[in-house]
């Protein structure tokens, strides 16, 4: 029985429903009519006369718990009454979101034959594109192997005008050593001239003294 009246109220406890609080407040009820029962036998009997003082303790802790039971109990109520009132509503929020859900499945199914006939016409545009896009990758692969021609025969180009390049250096070159070469030439035909005139100059200069010679004699 201590155990009956050790109830320490938590109001952060487990929601319980109106049933377990009935059956909690009848449980005290009768354990207090109990524990009445008890005292009045206590009182008539002097031997128990110094438990009286806990047990006035355990009266007033059941009562304290039976006096909350009981709030919490007629809070339940009203809480379940609002929750009567939210399911009635709902049920008519539920009746015109069932005719609201009717009129939009007509109005999707509208919408989807709309949105098939448009997909039918995409379909019909990308097959189109489809073949423009095959015969432009033709184009450009013919485009393409034009350009690798092209390519090709400007590196031949490229290389023959290489060829000339060099061609052209070497005769350059060629033309500057003849070039050297002729200007040696000149200078030795002017040496060879110089000598010839000198050699001239010393057989007229014999031939006049001999003529002198020859005078004398």
């Amino acid at each position: 029985m201590e155990n009956s009246f050790s109830l320490q109220f938590n109001p952060l406890q487990q929601l319980k429903s109106v049933q377990d609080y009935e059956k909690e407040i009848e449980r005290l009820m009768n354990e207090n009519f109990q524990i009445k029962h008890e005292l009045s036998y206590y009182k008539n009997n002097p031997s128990y006369a110094n438990v009286n003082e806990d047990i006035q303790k355990l009266l007033l802790d059941s009562k304290l718990s039976i006096d909350v039971l009981e709030n919490e109990n007629k809070t339940l109520t009203k809480q379940i009454e609002h929750l009567k009132e939210l399911i009635r509503a709902n049920s008519q929020d539920k009746e015109k979101l069932r005719n609201d859900l009717e009129n939009n499945k007509n109005i999707s199914e509208l919408r989807i034959c709309t949105l098939e006939e448009e997909n039918q016409r995409l379909l019909n545009h990308i097959e189109n594109l489809k073949q423009k896009n095959e015969k432009n990758i033709q184009e450009h692969k013919l485009y393409e192997n034009k350009l690798i021609d092209i390519e090709q025969e400007k590196n031949y180009l490229k290389n023959v005008i290489e060829e000339y390049k060099t061609s052209n250096n070497n005769l350059q070159t060629e033309k500057n050593n003849y070039f050297k070469e002729g200007e040696k030439l000149l200078v030795e035909n002017q040496n060879l001239k110089n000598q010839i005139n000198i050699i001239n100059e010393e057989k007229i200069d014999l031939l006049y003294q001999e003529i002198i010679f020859f005078k004398k004699i």
